[in-house]
């Protein structure tokens, strides 16, 4: 029997011994085919590629004399920070809603969602232009979106929240636990994680959180009634061009 002849039956031997087998058969052929041929796996990719995490643990219920306030106050005390930027955020919330010179003005560009677990902007240019130099003394939303992601906040990108922010520690009336948010440390690369819808909580299964009206006790930047009348007044010519 010539060379050639001897390797087709060699062939056509193993491929009878193979089919004997189907688990064998589909191991042995994906060995073979990865020693001849490797091939990329589409999914490596996707492995390795981050994605935003959404674990959410609900302190609505969390009062004002738990020890877990306590620290969290005695933790924002030692960061050297006068008003912390979650505080600050807290505390414009909290003017925008209940201000009577700003009430149905200033909640156009930016206000809580109704369950009180997530906030949203929701004019841009007008939440640039009027808000954030008063309460933020900046005036470029590129910088608060950062100063968000700095400390931990996540973005929702879908359904009824879609565009809003929400940390599991800013809740609508519940000021104190806002001291607790602490300042990311960012690992890795640095590259920009991909949303996770999947993951997002849904917070209209939850129970909404309710409003007090003494959210801005002791908070220095807070608006004075002066300072209302003028931001009112620049709501409204902004809302009637």
């Amino acid at each position: 029997m010539m060379k050639s002849e001897l390797t087709i039956t060699a062939r056509a031997d193993m491929v009878a011994s193979r089919s004997t087998s189907p688990q064998e058969y589909g191991t042995s052929e994906n060995q073979e085919t990865s020693s001849i041929c490797p091939i990329a796996d589409e999914g490596d990719s996707d492995k390795e590629r981050k994605y935003v995490e959404h674990s959410y643990h609900d302190y609505a219920f969390i009062q004002k004399e738990d020890s877990l306030v306590a620290n969290l106050r005695r933790m924002s005390k030692g960061r050297g920070v006068s008003i912390p930027f979650p505080v600050k955020l807290f505390n414009m919330l909290a003017q925008v809603h209940d201000d009577t010179t700003s009430r149905g003005l200033l909640d156009q560009f930016v206000c809580w969602q109704s369950h009180g677990r997530a906030f949203k902007v929701l004019q841009k240019h007008k939440f640039e232009e009027i808000i954030l130099p008063q309460f933020f003394k900046q005036g470029k939303y590129t910088s608060f979106q950062r100063q968000l992601n700095i400390y931990g906040f996540k973005r929702i990108t879908r359904g009824a929240d879609q565009g809003s922010y929400y940390h599991e520690l800013f809740l609508r009336g519940r000021k104190y636990l806002s001291y607790g948010i602490e300042r990311v440390s960012v690992k890795g690369s640095g590259a920009r994680m991909a949303s996770n819808p999947a993951s997002e909580p849904d917070f209209y299964k939850m129970m909404p959180v309710s409003y007090h009206s003494n959210d801005h006790e002791g908070s220095s930047n807070t608006l004075t009634t002066s300072e209302s009348t003028v931001i009112g007044n620049e709501a409204r010519m902004a809302s009637n061009p």
